[in-house]
């Protein structure tokens, strides 16, 4: 199941984008907030009209967002987003791999947000690196 998108034209019915299943359908310890951010994104990219990023954030399912201890230092958290993407024939190189445009457009638009708002979600600041 690909998660699904609330239309960017028409207001909000209640006071949150997506429902509450949908976001009960997303593993991890994330509040709702953070759960949300991905699924936002995802929404920007599948509203353009033509784009690389259009056609494979459709096929992408969010399934876990969680905020995790640091393994190397206690006092610090991380922001932990799983999607799944089932690999087709256009999204493969000319060696028969996931294309590397592909790969850094789920790594980079999966992660920046969600960043942001697991530091928000903690009340610390953010040392401004990301890794993947």
């Amino acid at each position: 199941m690909v998660s699904p998108v609330p239309s960017l034209t028409q207001p909000a019915q209640s006071a949150h984008l997506f429902d509450d299943d949908v976001i009960a359908a997303i593993a991890g310890n994330a509040p709702r907030e953070v759960k949300e951010v991905p699924l936002k994104w995802l929404a920007v990219f599948r509203h353009r009209k033509v784009s690389f990023a259009k056609s494979i954030a459709h096929r992408i399912e969010v399934v876990e967002v969680s905020v995790v201890s640091n393994p190397d230092d206690k006092h610090k958290v991380e922001g932990k987003v799983v999607c799944e993407l089932d690999v087709t024939e256009d999204m493969i190189n000319e060696s028969g791999y996931l294309h590397e445009g592909c790969a850094v457009f789920l790594i980079d638009e999966s992660g920046h947000e969600t960043e942001d708002r697991e530091y928000e979600h903690v009340n610390r600041p953010r040392d401004g690196y990301l890794s993947q």
